[in-house]
């Protein structure tokens, strides 16, 4: 009797070592969650110089950077114009993570400014943002469900931790057709789960890249 009682209390230490590991490696992965996701990746500035009138523009959202680095790369090679969509329900602290999860788990809108671009000189336009939980960002639909896409060639880019769902793809494609658009196509980037991402010079040779095959198709 007092031996098995004596396993028993051995088992219940034994657990409640487990749950207290397991607890604090959840926290020090959450911590460092959100400590990353704080960091914001720093890309060379873009602004157009030609003299005549872009025939494509890239309107982008971007929380950390990532995104911000590759619009302004195909800005720079397709000689575009470039329009940065700022959500400022969306900041770079815990509180601003936490909103952002909110959103795309329930498929948020939010407030952006600009809301409406006049997109009617332009022939192209590429939309783009960081996917969250494998959906582009809320600002980016905000985007599209106010702007008038009539007779534009419209590509969506992204940068992700890791995956995408096509769902969300098709749906970004029918909301730009319901409102005149012709969806090209989804070019994107992988950064890396969050404990193994690509580094800066990683990175940025990943955008040129990227870029370059666009510019061939």
């Amino acid at each position: 009797m007092f031996k098995w009682l004596g396993r028993l209390k051995w088992y219940w230490k034994a657990l409640l070592g487990l749950i207290l590991v397991l607890g604090a490696v959840s926290v020090f992965m959450f911590v460092f969650m959100v400590q990353k996701d704080a960091e914001h990746f720093e890309s060379d500035s873009y602004v157009r110089t030609s003299g005549s009138s872009a025939s494509t523009v890239v309107v982008y959202f971007s929380r950390n950077g990532h995104t911000q680095a590759l619009a302004r790369a195909l800005a720079r090679t397709f000689d575009a114009d470039l329009v940065e969509i700022k959500a400022c329900d969306y900041p770079l602290n815990l509180l601003g993570f936490m909103h952002a999860a909110s959103s795309a788990r329930n498929h948020d809108r939010c407030e952006i400014s600009p809301d409406v671009v006049d997109l009617s000189s332009y022939d192209t336009v590429f939309l783009g943002a960081p996917i969250w939980l494998r959906w582009p960002a809320a600002p980016l639909w905000s985007f599209v469900e106010k702007n008038d896409f009539t007779g534009k060639k419209v590509t969506l880019f992204a940068t992700m931790n890791h995956i995408y769902k096509q769902e969300a793809v098709d749906a970004f494609k029918k909301s730009v057709e319901e409102r005149g658009g012709e969806f090209q196509e989804f070019i994107y980037l992988k950064r890396g789960r969050i404990f193994s991402q690509l580094g800066r010079e990683e990175f940025l040779g990943a955008i040129g890249t990227l870029v370059e095959n666009e510019l061939k198709e």
